[in-house]
């Protein structure tokens, strides 16, 4: 799972994410979730040693899926090597959120509108 809109994001704020489907592809299944931290494994004090000490090696958080918000298929004649999805999230004020999912070549759009959760 990538995170896109993390929780404490100033709103109203807009993201873009762009897929490769496989060649041959038909549809793009996307499932937008609420996302909860991996917590880091322990590392053992012997390991320690053995690493560099160089922190920009350091791994950005890692998040799993936590509760299912919406899914989308967006329908599409047979995907190429070159047939992108671009999926666009758009939080706004009201706590709302929007998704839409496009493949530009043949302008095939969906959306999905997710209210604010209390």
């Amino acid at each position: 799972m990538e995170p896109v809109l993390l929780k404490n994001t100033p709103l109203p704020a807009k993201r873009s994410v762009k897929v490769v489907l496989p060649a041959g592809e038909t549809r793009a299944y996307i499932a937008v979730s609420e996302g909860e931290p991996v917590p880091k494994p322990e590392v053992d004090e012997d390991d320690e040693d053995e690493e560099s000490g160089d922190e920009d090696d350091e791994e950005p958080p890692r998040y799993r899926p936590s509760r299912l918000l919406a899914e989308m298929v967006l329908e599409l004649d047979e995907a190429t090597d070159a047939t992108r999805v671009e999926v666009s999230f758009f939080a706004g004020t009201d706590g709302k959120l929007t998704v839409t999912a496009t493949e530009p070549v043949s302008g095939t759009t969906i959306t999905a509108e997710i209210p604010a959760s209390n």
